[in-house]
């Protein structure tokens, strides 16, 4: 478990720092980072530290009748952020 879980954040660290170096070639400022522990807390805290003004955060797409809700994680970061919330889903050609 341990090792998925170190597989996991470094995938997680990697495409975070791609889509980073992306958006700073646009000329915009980003600071990124990989959080551990509940990501719930963990997102809302980071941005309250660093006095954010905007959180951008992805979320599965349902089908159905799950369609109009958030995961829990999106959900509750867009509840307790002290900053706005930008919820990115994947468009329909995109999921599985």
């Amino acid at each position: 478990m341990v090792l998925e879980q170190k597989a996991a954040t470094k995938d997680a660290e990697e495409l975070t720092t791609l889509i980073a170096n992306s958006l700073r070639t646009r000329g915009l400022f980003v600071d990124s980072m990989v959080p551990v522990g509940d990501p719930r807390e963990a997102i809302v805290n980071e941005a309250k530290k660093w006095g954010a003004h905007l959180i951008i955060i992805g979320a599965y797409g349902h089908s159905g009748a799950k369609s109009w809700s958030l995961g829990s994680v999106a959900e509750s970061v867009v509840k307790h952020a002290p900053c706005s919330v930008e919820v990115v889903r994947k468009t329909s050609e995109e999921k599985e």
